[in-house]
């Protein structure tokens, strides 16, 4: 009977709260009406109706709210002090949103809060996370601890997290004061076999490297060992162990060639947001990879370069730049090409730069301006970049006025794909790991 009169006690302070709260916010005073349920929460910690309730108020007078963010951050923090669910962790992802590296000394407490919950999967996330930020100082005012390091990850470890089963893998092989390449070994595989996308990318790689050192039959099983990781990877969504696999299946490398598995797993691992990706399917349909059995289709190619742009892929840049000069797969627009191609010269392609005093000589829609010429040519050879010496070459010779000194923009860009022509992905990964 007591807790009966308990219980009703408890619903009559919800449904008063909330209907004060209600009639505050049809006025106009949200904030208030948040107030009272704020208030009602501390008082109440055991009600979880007035939390429920006070959380769907929060989220509907959104609008009507000066500082969401704000009350989202203290209704969690008051949610995470009632050990409530992952509130504790949800608040510690939320402080590193907004306020980043100087977070430290809130976000800590929220995560070891966290890590001791009873439910394993937030308890595996915080312990996680405390471990990574131990050892990889993810915090400027949280030194490196390898002891905390090293227990925290443990402790993710034996709730079988996979990443920290990585992540000691690689304190043991560089990151610890007392390497041991033994322990390493053994985390990297439990962790693959747990996987983990970084470990299974890992263990492929060191089998495609064996590969580079065998000839014959004994290259084509290190090649197959990789198989197997690639997969495992790629069913844990790992964007990397997707596209290596797709190009695995494109290729034929220590598998049966199959083009459509080897697109799918190459869109998939587009989808998941790897420019590389992007970039590899571009350069397919751009039909330059012609060992690969995919029909040219110059629009699907811009399309994927757009893509890959948009992603930041300095190569997607410096192509698309090229496509809208050219009319290549796109309508033709100079101008709008020019901005790509500036842009992949910000990001760091002295080819984009030696391509826009191409341009400026006025033979590709652009009107000729020997003014930018120059310019283009000195910020190529600032660069110090693999065109930076053409560059100079053909400043030297345009101040003796010699003006068939830069080339057609499709003889530079000839020439820029006979030097990348030895990686045929344009940017894509070192097969020697990631970390």
């Amino acid at each position: 009977m007591k807790n009966e009169n308990l219980k009703n006690k408890d619903s009559s302070i919800v449904e008063e709260i909330r209907e004060k709260a209600q009639n505050l916010a049809d006025e106009g005073r949200a904030e208030e009406g948040l107030a009272l349920f704020e208030k009602a929460v501390k008082e109440h910690p055991g009600n979880e109706a007035l939390l429920n309730f006070g959380t769907l108020y929060l989220l509907t007078e959104k609008e009507q709210l000066d500082d969401f963010g704000q009350h989202f951050k203290d209704w969690l923090a008051v949610s995470a002090e009632q050990g409530r669910e992952d509130a504790a962790l949800t608040l510690s992802s939320l402080i590193l949103m907004q306020e980043g590296k100087k977070a430290a000394k809130e976000v800590l407490p929220f995560l070891e809060k966290a890590a001791l919950f009873k439910d394993k999967e937030i308890a595996r996330e915080a312990a996680c996370r405390l471990g990574e930020i131990y050892l990889l100082h993810v915090f400027d005012d949280v030194p490196v601890d390898e002891e905390k390091a090293r227990a925290w990850l443990e402790k993710a470890a034996d709730l079988g997290s996979g990443r920290g089963m990585y992540l000691l893998s690689r304190f043991y092989e560089e990151l610890s004061s007392q390497p041991d390449k033994k322990k390493s070994d053994e985390w990297l595989q439990r962790a693959a076999a747990a996987g983990n996308g970084d470990a299974c990318y890992d263990m492929a790689s060191e089998c495609i490297v064996e590969a580079g050192f065998r000839v014959g039959s004994q290259k084509i099983q290190a090649l197959k060992k990789a198989v197997p990781f690639l997969k495992k990877g790629a069913e844990n969504s790992d964007d990397e162990c997707c596209l290596m696999l797709g190009m695995f299946y494109l290729n034929g490398t220590g598998i049966k060639r199959d083009t459509k598995k080897g697109l799918d797993f190459i869109k998939e691992a587009a989808a998941l947001g790897l420019p590389e990706a992007m970039m590899y399917l571009a350069q397919l349909y751009r039909g330059e990879l012609p060992r690969v059995p995919v029909k040219k289709n110059p629009a699907k190619a811009a399309l994927w370069l757009e893509k890959a742009a948009s992603a930041g892929n300095m190569y997607a840049e410096e192509n698309l730049g090229l496509s809208y000069i050219l009319g290549e797969g796109v309508k033709k627009d100079p101008e709008k090409g020019m901005q790509y191609l500036e842009k992949a010269l910000q990001d760091g392609s002295s080819w984009a730069g030696l391509m826009m005093a191409a341009v400026y000589m006025g033979r590709d829609g652009i009107p000729q301006n020997l003014l930018k010429v120059e310019e283009y040519l000195r910020r190529t050879i600032f660069m110090n970049g693999p065109a930076s010496d053409e560059a100079g070459e053909m400043l030297n010779r345009l101040k003796d006025k010699d003006w068939t000194a830069v080339p057609s923009l499709q003889a530079i860009s000839a020439r820029r794909a006979d030097e990348e022509r030895g990686n045929p992905a344009d940017g894509l990964g070192s097969l020697s790991g990631r970390y």
